[in-house]
């Protein structure tokens, strides 16, 4: 007797198969698409960027996301193809934003591992370099053309993510041309020297750090939301950074690991 498998089952199982076998940047690409965040592009003259915008009414504010390093290596030795994360945190924390958002996609992810510039430096050793947080800022300066001058903008990071906003902060100063007014970091990274230190492997050499950059102004609140159980990136990594500024607020989430669970705390601060 042939057996029936049930066409839901069928269906899961077919859409398992074909993620596993997808680029990270087709994975990372269609989870937006499902999530229907609008998604354009943009070219600065350093790089090009991926853009996903939700479609939240805006009230005097937006969020402009960051999301995670995704895979800079194989096995901590190679450096991958396409680095784009996996995994979809930051897209997910997006989706239950209630305000007009934005996620900016870094230089050579999202697809364009294959442009004639990009090299695997830019999302290895120097995937915090100045020319990487350059043209993250000219892209954030471009996407802000969309919004009133006098937009409040508030820079969302998750892990790697929430380096650059901090990098992307201090790439702002002293004028402050971007008008932002907050950084929330969520399993954020500022002191990758130790980070690199507690997981032993070679410091990112072209990269800045930003417990090293001078201190934020005041004007800028900085909110860092760190997992008690965090193993990837230690809440340390953070605290040693907030220690060194004049506006900030570190909150535990008590059994937090480094992807779980952060949209309840953020909605919560937000």
């Amino acid at each position: 007797m042939r057996s029936i498998v049930p066409l839901a089952i069928l269906t899961a199982v077919t859409a398992i198969m074909l993620c596993s076998c997808a680029a990270p940047h087709q994975t990372f690409n269609h989870t937006a698409e499902q999530l229907h965040f609008i998604q354009s592009y943009l070219k600065t003259r350093l790089f090009n960027h991926i853009v996903f915008s939700n479609h939240k009414t805006y009230k005097n504010e937006v969020h402009i996301y960051f999301a995670g390093d995704g895979t800079p290596w194989i096995q901590g030795k190679i450096p991958a193809v396409d680095p784009t994360p996996r995994d979809s945190v930051a897209l997910t924390l997006m989706n239950h934003d209630k305000s007009a958002s934005v996620l900016i996609g870094r230089p050579c992810y999202h697809g364009f591992h294959q442009m004639p510039k990009c090299e695997p430096v830019h999302w290895t050793n120097g995937r915090y370099s100045p020319q990487i947080v350059e043209s993250m800022h000219l892209a954030l300066a471009e996407t802000l053309k969309s919004f009133p001058h006098n937009t409040s903008v508030v820079l969302i990071g998750y892990s790697g993510g929430a380096t650059l906003a901090s990098l992307l902060a201090q790439w702002d100063q002293p004028q402050n041309k971007l008008n932002i007014s907050k950084i929330i970091s969520i399993a954020g990274n500022q002191d990758i020297d130790a980070w690199c230190d507690y997981h032993n492997v070679p410091r990112l050499a072209a990269s800045m750090n930003p417990v090293k950059q001078p201190a934020l102004p005041k004007h800028i609140a900085q909110i860092f939301i760190v997992g008690a159980n965090d193993k990837v990136v230690l809440p340390e990594h953070s605290i040693a950074y907030a220690e060194r500024q004049p506006n900030t607020r570190v909150i535990w989430v008590e059994g937090g690991d480094h992807v779980c669970c952060w949209q309840r705390t953020l909605e919560e601060v937000l």
